[in-house]
């Protein structure tokens, strides 16, 4: 079994990581259930981890005061951030595709811009769209790495920054 600071220094020297890779690294079979929700959620609790959610997958980062305690570079940490996005782990959608009307996801855009975090209730008062409306503009922002989805606990934000 491995252990909370087994999993992140994972992290720390991958830069990131999903379940699916920690669970190749630890030598865990794929299916049924694990000890590694636990230990993650018990590393996010203790804000050493952050977690992001990339269309389905979701992804674990070392948190940015973690970062600095192990005197990581500027250079390096965008480095750790390309990696992300260039890894291409995001599933392309099933069927057909919605259609997306540019100007909407601007005014999204700018609405996030302006308030930096937002969750989606405020969005969904702030744009007075209907919910399916509003879940297909942020389902296909999310995928296409416009914005990211932050998780502290059963709550969710939206912003357009990584870390």
């Amino acid at each position: 079994m491995a252990s909370q600071e087994e999993i992140l220094d994972f992290i720390l020297k991958n830069g990131w990581a999903n379940l699916k890779m920690l669970k190749k690294h630890f030598g865990i079979n794929s299916r049924g259930s694990s000890y590694l929700p636990q230990r993650l959620r018990a590393l996010e609790k203790k804000k050493l981890i952050v977690t992001f959610r990339f269309g389905r997958v979701v992804s674990y980062f070392p948190s940015p005061n973690v970062l600095e305690q192990y005197k990581m570079k500027e250079r390096e940490k965008r480095e750790i951030r390309k990696k992300a996005r260039k890894e291409g782990f995001i599933k392309e959608t099933r069927g057909r595709k919605p259609t997306i009307n540019e100007s909407n996801i601007i005014k999204i855009m700018k609405i996030i811009r302006e308030k930096k975090i937002i969750n989606y209730w405020q969005l969904r008062n702030e744009l007075g769209w209907d919910h399916r409306t509003l879940m297909k503009y942020i389902k296909h922002m999310l995928k296409n790495g416009m914005i990211f989805e932050y998780k502290f606990g059963k709550n969710i934000v939206f912003t357009r920054s990584l870390l």
